[in-house]
């Protein structure tokens, strides 16, 4: 997971560079969606095909894609 988000966070830092100013930043708020859902479903489908397979309540909440160093597409007000 680790090399992946590496590989993410480079691609992603190019898309912040081109198109961080425009006017719809919902077009973007929904592409980053898209791409935390897939990452969460890579992860989920490793869970499931691993020896042992225990099941795993856990939500994976967008913190933890913050702490693997992926970028947020959108900037979000600090609370």
């Amino acid at each position: 997971m680790e090399r992946m988000a590496d590989e993410l966070t480079r691609y992603l830092w190019g898309w912040i560079g081109h198109f961080g100013k425009c006017e719809t930043p919902s077009v973007l708020e929904g592409l980053e969606q898209w791409f935390r859902r897939r990452l969460r479903s890579v992860i989920w489908k490793q869970w499931k095909r691993g020896t042992g397979s225990v099941r795993r309540t856990l939500a994976l909440p967008n913190a933890y894609f913050d702490s693997l160093g992926i970028p947020g597409l959108t900037v979000r007000p600090i609370s």
